[in-house]
């Protein structure tokens, strides 16, 4: 083909492979930005020791709100497996804090992954564990106060307290798992509604 059609067939042509070109630009630069801001932000590897984890290996915990019930298992070190009734079981590994961030080390299951829709388990779940340390109880009654803003919390003994909240426009469940402990001993006295019961390792 010869003339203006196919001058304006090799202009298209041109034209969708800069469209192409531009748009994937376009995602590795938001991709970067992302990391970048996750980065700098709450850092985490999966090669660091963890510190001021909840879970021991073989433990675990139990929980029941008002968004449904479910079981947090610790299967290794960097390991967890969580149930939610009515959902399959998914297990991940989890990654350590090798800063604190927001007066928390401990450790998170990288959910970075799925801003993308990478695909995986349906719903996603988003994953944070660790001890938060305080010097009164008004210092962590503050600190409850502003997590309960965002999910619906319950509370065990030792201090232990989890947040669980589904997210159903995101395809997501977000389960937070905290250690509240005051001038160096498990915290008591919360003021929390009970709903998390944890069950130790099996001996050897």
């Amino acid at each position: 083909a010869s003339g203006p059609a196919c001058a304006a067939q090799t202009r298209f042509q041109h034209m969708t492979r800069r469209q192409s070109t531009l748009t994937l630009a376009s995602l590795c630069t938001t991709a970067w930005l992302l990391a970048s801001c996750s980065s700098s932000n709450d850092t985490a590897t999966p090669t660091a020791t963890p510190q001021r984890t909840v879970l021991a290996p073989g433990q675990t915990v139990f929980f029941r709100n008002a968004f449904g019930a479910g079981k947090i298992e610790s299967t290794g070190a960097l390991r967890r497996r969580v149930t939610i009734v009515g959902h399959e079981p998914q297990e991940f590994e989890v990654y350590a804090r090798t800063e604190e961030f927001l007066g928390r080390w401990g450790c998170q299951n990288g959910a970075f992954r799925w801003y993308f829709g990478l695909g995986g388990p349906s719903p996603r779940i988003v994953y944070d564990e660790s001890e938060l340390h305080f010097k009164t109880h008004a210092e962590a009654r503050r600190k409850l106060a502003e997590h309960n803003q965002l999910l619906d919390w319950v509370g065990g003994e030792n201090g232990l307290v989890v947040g669980f909240a589904v997210v159903p426009q995101r395809d997501q469940v977000n389960v937070d798992v905290y250690r509240y402990v005051i001038d160096g001993r498990p915290a008591s006295g919360l003021s929390l509604r009970p709903g998390v019961w944890e069950r130790q390792p099996a001996g050897p």
